[in-house]
């Protein structure tokens, strides 16, 4: 079995939960959601989506069928889990890069 991937030892992408996936984008959350205009809600989330929570504080990628993917913590595991639950009880917004 392939060895899980952590926040600090995945590979550099182009969709990382650490950057937007647009060039010269900020490097944190807050400074994401500031830099893309078109801000979407809740009901509107697409797959691609930059999902911001904890006062803009960590950043996650909307996969689709009520799931995202986020990195947890430094040296925890990439996760794929529900939006539903605490995630929608700690979601302040969303953006969609590229648009």
């Amino acid at each position: 079995m392939a060895q899980a991937r952590t926040a600090s030892t995945a590979p550099a992408s182009p969709c990382t939960c650490g950057a937007a996936p647009e060039s010269n984008s900020p490097h944190n959350a807050a400074g994401q959601y500031r830099a893309v205009r078109t801000k979407v809600s809740w009901r509107n989330l697409k797959p691609g989506d930059l999902m911001l929570l904890y006062g803009y504080g960590h950043v996650g990628i909307y996969v689709g069928g009520g799931r995202w993917v986020h990195a947890p913590g430094k040296g925890r595991p990439v996760r794929k889990e529900s939006i539903h639950g605490w995630v929608r009880s700690k979601f302040n917004g969303a953006v969609r890069p590229g648009m």
